[in-house]
């Protein structure tokens, strides 16, 4: 699914408007009407952890569907990078 689909539906779900979800969020309605139509905008990590808490989504769907890590796994994989290749290849060769 994308971001705009997940947090229009959600949105909606919730019956909020989208000044009031900007406000939640801490970002302007323009740019949160943007994220709804698709348009290529930088969200920050900020943003989407607040953007999840907001509509009362989980942090991962909502980071899946902007097709980013949060940041506690980007870190984990960063910090274990020779560890989770190691893990891929084996999975792989099975």
């Amino acid at each position: 699914m994308k971001l705009s689909t997940l947090v229009r539906d959600a949105r909606s779900r919730r019956g909020l408007c989208l000044r009031d979800l900007a406000d939640d969020v801490g970002v302007s309605a323009s740019f949160l009407s943007r994220i709804e139509r698709g348009s290529h905008v930088r969200i920050s990590d900020r943003s989407l952890s607040r953007l999840a808490s907001a509509l009362e989504l989980s942090v991962d769907d909502v980071f899946r569907c902007a097709k980013r890590l949060p940041p506690d796994v980007e870190k984990f994989v960063l910090d274990n990078l020779e560890h989770v290749r190691r893990t891929m290849a084996r999975r792989v060769a099975a």
